[in-house]
């Protein structure tokens, strides 16, 4: 009697959980459309959802990783209440940042070696709607916000002074812009993996630390157009900081 009572209560949770799947499933349908539906109103532009974060039930919101069909490649976080009395995203500072991604891409683009970069900064959340916000306009809405530069770099040879003059021009055009360069030094293999990361992510986090390992960054701050470090310490730190550099030094040393 015993048994059978097991096989009945198991036969049931087993049900109960395969209806709550089913349910959820259906909410998070209904959630995701209820957050598009609010971001197309407030851009008059077609998004779509690449990850569905969940509901939370005691803010009554739901969270998304959303894009845009028209800039698939900008990931942004969005929450909005289920009822549609507010929305919270960061649309509007995503296409800011890319905007800073490619000035500081151009102006690093002779680096010997690869690099994946991505800039970032506290507040990201606006009200506003203007997705093609100028810079500028960004950095006097967000007055004070400090950026933090991820610059995951995989060096073809050993050149720490072309490295540095490549380095030095990063925020050239971008007087607005102060913060830090956080710079990982990494193999070819590894930065692959980087930007794979990147594709599917919107910020640094543990996952991404996982990935990274033990490799260390170099931080290097940098005051409107200008490093606020020489060469020299440049150079002292990336050794340091870097077996990637170490073992590429002494391999030009032995040729």
């Amino acid at each position: 009697m015993n048994e059978l009572l097991k096989k009945i209560v198991s036969s049931f949770v087993m049900a109960t959980a395969v209806m709550n799947l089913a349910a959820c499933a259906l909410g998070g349908g209904k959630n995701e459309e209820n957050v598009l539906r609010m971001l197309e109103e407030k851009y008059n532009q077609k998004f779509g959802i690449a990850e569905y974060y969940g509901y939370d039930r005691s803010a009554g919101s739901v969270g998304v990783l959303a894009y845009s069909r028209e800039q698939p490649d900008i990931l942004f976080e969005a929450e909005a209440a289920r009822d549609g009395s507010y929305l919270n995203d960061e649309y509007v500072a995503a296409c800011v940042f890319r905007k800073i991604e490619r000035k500081m891409e151009e102006n690093i683009k002779n680096m010997p070696g690869d690099f994946v970069l991505k800039a970032r900064t506290g507040s990201k959340a606006m009200d506003s709607a203007d997705f093609n916000m100028s810079i500028e306009a960004f950095q006097e809405l967000k007055e004070g916000s400090r950026y933090a530069v991820y610059l995951f770099y995989a060096p073809k040879e050993q050149e720490s002074a072309e490295t540095y003059e490549a380095l030095k021009d990063i925020a050239r055009g971008l007087p607005e812009l102060s913060g830090n360069v956080q710079l990982y030094i990494v193999e070819e293999k590894l930065l692959k993996k980087v930007q794979g990361y990147w594709k599917e992510h919107t910020n640094f986090d543990y996952e991404l630390e996982e990935l990274l390992g033990d490799v260390e960054n170099v931080e290097i701050p940098f005051e409107k157009e200008h490093l606020s470090v020489t060469r020299e310490k440049f150079e002292y730190k990336a050794y340091e900081n870097s077996e990637l550099y170490r073992h590429t030094d002494r391999d030009s040393e032995n040729k």
